[in-house]
């Protein structure tokens, strides 16, 4: 169950808890205390494991995260990988809910150390693709197809768990950011209904907010997106989640934005009230709840808003974006109640808040995803499967050719005897005695046989872990390089807000921050890493023939030696099939080949 051998009384009270773990954190932690009534060390280390994350899926809170994660030093030791991909799960999760990037890049990469294990193939597409949403949006039909046959393998392969839902999710999120509503609606509906059958409530939670976005876009229903919104409070609820403030405030909007301001300021308050909501999620909401209460009338209601802003005032720093939201609606409260000198007075600290809070998301951003660089939008994950597919084979193949010389051994050994009790006169004893030689060196030919075949196994399995490797920081690296991009183009956006004119130094510093992704010599040298896996000689022995070739030469010289066309290298180049042509032309003088020699020839000779 949790790939580490269990006392029986204790795999019992494990079943009991896999039953409710998702269901209600109560009941959770509840069954986990039965755990401590086992005398096994082994069985408190789970029973304190899983109280810790019932208490953090009820809360939410950084606190609860970090006492659910001390954990992971001991399920290391007792080599209990499912759990420990559970906390990376969870916790990158909660990291990506509150734009933590960083920490959350850092708990993928640690989990590339253990979940390429084999029983731990579904925890591993969970991690590939069921962490964070923002990772899929606006990727190309080729990533839907990948993700949707990896939904299906493993429904059909695994019993529905929330590995399943969280990629699911993941999936209804790419069709709506691709604009393809009703594919995305249809998806949630359906992992709906499996939640529901298994009383995943939190998970419900999750899917209706994703549900209310989609119907908001469907059909733009103003009630249906309310009702679904209040439908996922009421499933965290269900689990005992205390976190509902983000709910009442996302419904706050709605209402505020159809200028119901009496409905706005109710929801707030609720967002207020909330026992979950944080310090810093409690400024945020003071903010709106002023700000709506002021719209309901604003000849009577400025200075009990003032109230609320002030007692928002009380939850935070400078540095966080509750504190600005503050001054600005005073500021704007104050100008619309002819405080004007106020309000001019207030506009310089809105101006210090945005600049404090806008330079440090800024700086944070780049710092999170510096490290990453995009190297590939082809799947990777199919190549994975080949590979473990191809393992596999070669497993069946050795251990078949095991077998058979096994059975000639046997066959080998069964004729000797016969020969031995056939010819026992001593004429023949020089005969038998020549056989038992040739025997031997018949054994020994097939052990020598048997040791090339375990190492060419051992090879397979080596290439087959490295190219595991490869693949997972490969997918991580797509994953975060989106993301990266998607903050670039924000902040343009935000800056054209602002100014519809941009400065020669605000296009320097979009124009630095890309420079600081795309690193066209990281791009090259790990594809001359990849690529010389196969051909180790290649890049050296066209250099002993041509020192003065290029960067672009070598990387067309290997083009054409993987067969490419035409098109396809100046598709992968960015330049046109005429200049490709061109470039060969020029590799052939640069090589001292004659028109009459043909290029791919001699390349692959190398």
């Amino acid at each position: 169950m949790l790939g580490i051998p269990l006392p029986k009384k204790t795999t019992t009270l494990v079943k009991a808890i896999k039953e409710v773990e998702y269901t209600n954190g109560d009941l959770l932690i509840s069954e986990a205390k039965k755990l401590q009534e086992q005398t096994d060390s082994l069985s408190k280390h789970l029973s304190d494991y899983y109280m810790a994350k019932g208490e953090f899926l009820k809360y939410y809170t950084y606190e609860k995260m970090e006492a659910f994660e001390s954990f992971y030093k001991t399920l290391e030791a007792m080599e209990c990988y499912s759990l420990m991909a559970e906390i990376d799960l969870l916790t990158t999760y909660f990291h990506y809910t509150y734009n933590a990037f960083d920490k959350a890049a850092k708990k993928v990469k640690r989990s590339e150390e253990y979940c390429f294990k084999p029983s731990l193939e579904l925890e591993r597409e969970a991690l590939i693709y069921g962490i964070s949403p923002t990772v899929l949006v606006n990727t190309p039909q080729e990533k839907k197809e990948e993700i949707t046959y990896t939904l299906e393998r493993i429904t059909r392969k695994y019993p529905w768990s929330i590995y399943h839902s969280r990629i699911a999710s993941s999936l209804a999120i790419t069709y709506y950011y691709s604009g393809e509503y009703e594919t995305a609606k249809t998806i949630l509906l359906e992992t709906i209904e499996k939640n529901k059958a298994l009383s995943f409530n939190l998970e419900l939670s999750r899917n209706y907010t994703l549900l209310s976005v989609v119907e908001s876009q469907l059909s733009g229903d103003f009630e249906k997106y309310i009702a679904y919104e209040l439908l996922s409070a009421d499933y965290k609820k269900e689990y005992g989640n205390q976190y509902l403030s983000i709910n009442y405030r996302t419904i706050g909007h709605r209402y505020f934005n159809k200028e119901l301001y009496e409905d706005a300021f109710k929801y707030y308050q609720l967002a207020v009230e909330s026992e979950g909501s944080d310090i810093a999620s409690k400024s945020v909401d003071y903010a709106y709840l002023g700000w709506a209460y002021f719209h309901i009338d604003k000849k009577k209601n400025a200075p009990k808003a003032m109230e609320y802003y002030n007692k928002g005032l009380t939850y935070n720093n400078e540095n966080h974006i509750g504190y600005k939201l503050i001054l600005e609606r005073k500021m704007w409260t104050l100008d619309a109640i002819g405080e004007k000198e106020k309000a001019a007075a207030m506009k310089v600290k809105v101006l210090e808040a945005r600049a404090n809070v806008e330079n440090k998301s800024s700086k944070k951003r780049f710092e999170d995803f510096k490290i990453n660089y995009l190297l590939s939008l082809k799947s990777k994950n199919n190549r994975l499967e080949k590979l473990q597919q191809k393992s596999e084979l070669n497993a069946v193949q050795i251990e078949r050719q095991r077998f058979a010389i096994i059975a000639l051994v046997v066959f080998t050994l069964l004729m000797l005897v016969i020969l031995m009790l056939s010819y026992k006169n001593a004429k023949n004893y020089k005969t038998i005695k020549k056989l038992n030689v040739k025997l031997k060196e018949s054994i020994t030919t097939i052990e020598t046989r048997n040791e090339e075949l375990t190492q060419k196994n051992e090879e397979n399995l080596k290439l087959l872990e490295i190219n595991q490797r490869s693949l997972f920081t490969k997918t991580f690296k797509v994953s975060t390089y989106k993301d990266a991009i998607d903050n670039v183009v924000k902040e343009i956006s935000n800056a054209l807000e602002e100014d519809t004119s941009m400065s020669a130094k605000q296009l320097r510093g979009v124009k630095t921050q890309l420079k600081t992704i795309l690193n066209e010599d990281e791009i090259w040298q790990d594809f001359k890493l990849q690529f010389e896996r196969t051909r180790p000689s290649f890049f050296k022995k066209l250099l002993d023939i041509s020192p003065n070739l290029s960067v672009n030469d070598l990387k067309h010289c290997a083009y054409i030696s993987l067969n490419l066309k035409t098109k396809e290298v100046a598709t992968l180049i960015n330049i046109s099939p005429r200049s490709v042509e061109t470039a060969r032309y020029r590799l052939k003088r640069k090589l001292n080949l004659g028109t009459e020699d043909n290029l791919s020839e001699f390349l692959n000779k190398l």
